[in-house]
């Protein structure tokens, strides 16, 4: 909240109106203005020991107003950051997405500007009134929308002439990735106008199509090795967050994901009851697009588990391998059918 408010900042002192020490008690710090009304403008009102305490504190008000656009620019640096591959960073589509709303809701927040400060002369406090214009921050808010209806106009387009199972579904998760950035935009917006922007398509018609195309994807899932039953059910849960269904054994499948797990006893540490049985798992899974004949993604995921009994221990790091691939294949498959 205080990098956005400091973003914020920058345009605000250079807009700085007024420093009023002493005086009447301006109609701003009880929560009204007739010079800056709430039809036209979004208020917030700081105190503090100092001007600049106040200054920010105000700015922190109207960025509170955005709570859930300044997660999203926390969300997106922090995915950003940890999807790297060969030392090269990963992008995928809703990671793009995300940095559209970063732009806008930036945009947005640069038009907050400091409008006057009062000091109150018996008490000393210091007060900040921050304004941000309603019409200049819907515009920009706007014109994001609609850049990302023509966008959903173009998906929408590309998702119903697409002939495969596959590529439906990778069209279908983009289409919702889109959708759900021009919800998040749209919701401020009507913070702004009391309005919002309707969709030019029906989004409940969409998901329900979207739906589709991803619950007739057949997936295939194979495990071999140790606590084989287990580590598939957690690929399976995995499966279902998508609304996928693993395909019965031996049909066609358009996604093959086998799966291979090895267990190997390890060394009590020093440190440790020598009692005690340590363990660790390791899953290395593939994913084949079975038309095209190739593997399109592979992960690898372990677990290190002890416990009085060898065989509780290896239980426990089945359990954990199966909890960790629920995360980690849904994830890789959401970041593989956005990204493709």
């Amino acid at each position: 909240m205080a990098a956005v408010a400091a973003v914020a900042g920058l345009n605000g002192c250079a807009a700085h109106k007024a420093l009023l020490t002493g005086g009447a008690r301006p109609d701003w710090v009880d929560g009204h203005s007739s010079q800056y009304p709430d039809s036209a403008y979004l208020r917030g009102v700081g105190m503090g020991d100092n001007r600049q305490d106040a200054e920010s504190s105000a700015r922190g008000q109207i960025s509170q107003y955005f709570s859930s656009l300044v997660t999203v620019l926390t969300q997106t640096s922090s995915s950003e950051a940890d999807k790297t591959r060969g030392g090269k960073t990963q992008s995928s589509f809703e990671d793009k997405v995300s940095r559209d709303i970063r732009v806008a809701s930036q945009q947005t927040l640069e038009g907050v500007r400091i409008a006057a400060d009062w000091t109150d002369p018996q008490t000393r406090t210091y007060y900040a009134l921050a304004v941000l214009d309603r019409a200049k921050a819907g515009a920009v808010m706007r014109d994001k929308i609609e850049a990302f209806d023509h966008q959903c106009a173009q998906w929408q387009s590309q998702f119903s002439s697409a002939s495969g199972a596959f590529q439906k579904a990778k069209d279908a998760m983009k289409l919702l990735s889109l959708m759900k950035a021009r919800a998040k935009l749209n919701d401020q917006l009507r913070l702004l106008d009391g309005q919002g922007l309707p969709a030019p398509y029906d989004a409940a018609s969409v998901k329900t199509q979207a739906a589709q195309a991803l619950s007739v994807l057949a997936v295939s899932v194979a495990v071999e090795g140790p606590g084989a039953s287990r580590v598939r059910s957690g690929i399976v849960a995995a499966l279902s967050t998508l609304g996928l269904s693993a395909a019965k054994p031996g049909s066609a499948a358009d996604i093959a994901i086998n799966a291979h797990v090895q267990t190997q006893t390890l060394e009590v540490p020093a440190d440790t009851d020598p009692g005690w049985h340590w363990v660790r798992s390791q899953a290395v899974v593939d994913f084949t697009d079975e038309r095209a004949g190739r593997t399109f993604l592979s992960l690898k995921t372990d677990d290190r588990e002890a416990s009085v009994s060898d065989q509780e221990a290896k239980q426990r790091s089945y359990s954990g391998l199966a909890a960790g691939l629920t995360k980690k294949v849904s994830q890789a498959l959401t970041d593989y059918l956005e990204g493709q």
